[in-house]
C-alpha cells in the first residue's frame, strides 16, 4: 500500500517526497529560493474533473489526461502508483514554470539526479511537470548512468537528437564517443562508470564567481571548447562541460566549477594603476529604439528599450494575443520601465503591438526580440500583440476589428498562411502559466483576419437580385409540388361608364367612322402618336367623345375623325374609342 505524506499542503507518496526534498535542498543552495508543490497525487474524479475541463468542455488550455490513461501518473489508481507532481519557486517570476529560464532549465538538467524525469519540459509543454522514475536514493549506484539519464545529458550538449527510450543505439553510441574525446575520457563509445562520473560532476557544476557567464562562454569559444554552442549568457551543462575540457587542457582540478582558481587561470590580473569603479549601467545614449518606422503601415511608432537581438536566420512562425489587464496609455508608461540595464537594453517586459480604442502602437520591431510570452522560443520566433481590456474592462469591438486588420497585415506580409488558433496564432497562456488572454476570442480574430486575406470567400449580392439565391433541389429528393402563384391583386382604377351619345347622333355612323380608323394606316398612326403623346392618366373626358362623335356624325373622313379626337384629348382617345365602340354599338357576326 502506498504511504503519503502532506508536502506544501499537497498529498505526496512518501517515496516520492524524499527525493523531492534532496531535488529542494540543491535548488536553495544554487538559487537560494524555495521549490513548492503545486499539484500532487489525485483523486480519479479530481484527474476526471481536469480531463474534461481540457477535453471536453474546452473551458482551459492546461492539458491533463483521462484518469484511466496509464500516463495519468497524478492519479492514486495508477497501476505503477502516484509519482508525478508540479512545482514552482518563490522567484517572483516563478521561473521554474517558464521555459527557457535558467531556473527552468536547471531543473531540466539536474532532476534525473534526484530520480526526476523531467518529462513535461521534454514532452508536454509544461516545464512544471516532473515524475519520479520509481528508484530510491539507495538504489542509484556509482557506476553507469541507466540509458535514458545519459541519452539526456547527451541531448543536454547537443550530442543526441532520438529519442530518450533507453535503446543504447547507434546514436547513443555516437554521441558518447564524441563526449569520451572532449572530456580526455578512453573512446570506447559506452557510457560506463567512468563516463558516467565525469557527466555526474559536469552536472554539478557550476559558476561561483562574479564574472558574466556570457565573458566566460565566449572566451570558451575563442579556445575552441564551447563546441558550436550560443553565447547565450545562461549557465547550464554546456557551460558545465566547457569548463570541465579547460580543466583538463590547463592540468587544474576537474570539478567542472568555474571559480576563482579557473577564473584567475583564464583571465589573469595585470597589476594597473587604480581605476574609479564602475558606472551603473545605462540605457544606449543613442536609443535606438525611439522615432523609427513602424513594420505595419497600420500602427503609430512608440518604442520601447526592451528588447534583445533576434539571431538573423529566425523566421516569424506565429503569432502571440495578450491581453493589458488595463489601458494602452498604461501599456505605454509599463514597457518604457527597462528593469535591469544589460548591454544598453532594458531587461523588463514588452511586445511588438498594443491596440487601443482607436490606435495601435508598436514597441519592438518585428526583426527584434520582445519579452512577452516567457518563453525564449516564443520570444525569438513570434510576434506578440497586447489588448486593451482586461477582467474589469471588457474588450471592445473596435478593439477587436483593429486587431483582425493588424493581424491580417503580419500574416500577409510574414506569409503565414491562413491562420488557425493552435497552430500559428496562440493565446499567452498557450507559453507559460497564465490567465492572460483571460476572455479575448481569439477565434473572432482570427475568422476576421482570414476574411481580410482571402482565406475566407465572402459572397457578393447581386444588385438586380437582392434575395438570398435558394439552394437548389437535392436530386435525390423528391421535388415539392410549387405552390400556385397567387395574382397580386389590380391597383384599383376609376370605373368606366359609357356617355350618353348626343340625340342627334346615329350609332351606326359612329362604329363605320371607327371601323374606317382601324383600316387606315395613317388614322391609327395619329391615334398612337396621341396615345404616347397624351398618356393614359385618365379614361374618361366629355371633350374627345363630344369631338369624335361630332366628327362621325357630321360624315367626316376617318383621318378627320382621329384629327378631332387627338386634339380634343391627345392619349385619352383610344379608351375612349375602345369603350365607345364596345358599349354602345351592336356586334357584328366576322365577315
Amino acid at each position: 500500500m502506498t504511504t503519503y505524506v502532506i508536502v506544501d499542503g499537497q498529498r505526496v507518496a512518501a517515496n516520492v517526497a524524499g527525493d523531492y526534498s534532496r531535488l529542494e535542498a540543491e535548488f536553495r543552495r544554487v538559487f537560494g529560493l524555495d521549490l513548492i508543490i503545486s499539484s500532487g497525487v489525485r483523486t480519479w474524479q479530481e484527474q476526471y474533473d481536469l480531463w474534461h475541463a481540457f477535453a471536453v468542455a474546452k473551458t482551459t488550455n492546461v492539458r491533463a489526461a483521462h484518469p484511466d490513461d496509464p500516463k495519468a501518473f497524478h492519479v492514486e489508481t495508477n497501476p505503477v502508483g502516484p509519482r508525478a507532481i508540479d512545482i514552482r519557486d518563490s522567484g517572483a517570476d516563478a521561473g521554474v514554470t517558464r521555459y527557457g529560464n535558467p531556473r527552468s532549465k536547471w531543473i531540466r538538467d539536474n532532476a534525473h539526479r534526484f530520480n526526476f524525469d523531467p518529462a513535461g519540459y521534454d514532452h508536454y509543454n509544461e516545464p512544471w511537470h516532473l515524475e519520479h522514475t520509481g528508484a530510491t536514493t539507495a538504489s542509484v549506484p556509482d557506476g553507469a548512468m541507466p540509458v535514458t539519464d545519459a541519452q539526456r545529458f547527451l541531448k543536454s550538449l547537443g550530442l543526441y537528437d532520438g529519442e530518450i527510450d533507453g535503446d543504447p543505439g547507434p546514436k547513443t553510441r555516437g554521441g558518447t564517443k564524441t563526449f569520451q574525446e572532449w572530456v580526455g575520457l578512453v573512446a570506447d563509445s559506452i557510457f560506463g562508470p567512468d563516463t558516467s562520473r565525469v557527466a555526474r560532476v559536469i552536472i554539478a557544476g557550476e559558476k561561483q564567481v562574479s564574472r558574466s557567464t556570457r565573458e566566460i562562454q565566449q572566451y570558451l569559444q575563442g579556445r575552441g571548447l564551447f563546441h558550436n554552442w550560443a553565447a547565450d549568457d545562461d549557465w547550464g551543462n554546456q557551460c558545465s562541460c566547457g569548463t570541465y575540457r579547460f580543466q583538463v587542457a590547463e592540468s587544474l582540478e576537474k570539478d567542472a566549477k568555474w571559480g576563482p582558481i579557473t577564473d584567475g587561470r583564464a583571465f589573469p590580473t595585470v597589476p594597473s594603476t587604480p581605476t574609479a569603479p564602475p558606472a551603473t549601467p545605462q540605457l544606449d545614449p543613442a536609443q535606438p529604439w525611439k522615432n523609427r518606422a513602424p513594420d505595419s503601415p497600420l500602427a503609430t511608432w512608440v518604442g520601447s528599450p526592451n528588447y534583445g537581438y533576434r539571431e538573423p536566420a529566425a523566421v516569424k512562425t506565429h503569432i502571440t494575443l495578450h491581453w493589458m489587464d488595463g489601458t494602452l496609455a498604461g501599456t505605454d508608461a509599463h514597457f518604457q520601465n527597462p528593469g535591469t540595464i544589460k548591454d544598453g537594453r532594458g531587461t523588463g517586459t514588452s511586445t511588438q503591438y498594443g491596440i487601443g480604442q482607436t490606435e495601435i502602437h508598436q514597441y519592438v520591431p518585428e526583426a527584434e526580440y520582445a519579452h512577452g510570452d516567457g518563453d525564449a522560443y516564443s520570444n525569438a520566433n513570434g510576434i506578440s500583440i497586447e489588448h486593451e481590456g482586461g477582467p474589469d474592462r471588457p474588450i471592445t469591438d473596435a478593439v477587436y476589428d483593429l486587431s483582425a486588420r493588424l493581424v491580417a497585415d503580419i500574416a500577409a506580409r510574414h506569409q503565414l498562411g491562413e491562420l488557425k488558433v493552435g497552430v500559428n496564432v496562440y493565446p499567452h497562456n498557450h507559453w507559460v502559466a497564465t490567465e492572460c488572454p483571460g476572455t479575448l476570442d481569439l477565434e473572432r480574430i482570427v475568422t476576421e483576419a482570414n476574411r481580410i486575406n482571402g482565406h475566407i470567400e465572402q459572397p457578393v449580392p447581386d444588385p438586380a437580385d437582392p434575395e438570398p439565391t435558394q439552394p437548389g433541389p437535392d436530386p435525390e429528393t423528391p421535388e415539392e409540388e410549387p405552390m400556385p402563384e397567387q395574382p397580386e391583386p389590380e391597383p384599383e382604377r376609376p370605373t368606366y361608364t359609357p356617355p350618353e351619345l348626343p340625340a342627334n347622333v346615329n350609332p351606326a355612323n359612329v362604329a363605320a367612322a371607327i371601323g374606317a380608323i382601324i383600316q387606315s394606316a395613317r388614322a391609327r398612326v395619329i391615334l398612337y402618336a396621341s396615345i404616347v403623346l397624351g398618356g393614359a392618366a385618365v379614361w374618361t373626358t366629355s371633350e374627345v367623345v363630344e369631338a369624335v362623335t361630332t366628327a362621325a356624325a357630321a360624315g367626316l373622313p376617318p383621318i378627320e375623325v382621329a384629327l378631332a379626337g387627338a386634339k380634343a384629348g391627345l392619349g385619352y382617345l383610344l379608351p375612349l374609342l375602345g369603350g365607345l365602340a364596345l358599349a354602345n354599338v351592336p356586334k357584328t357576326e366576322k365577315q
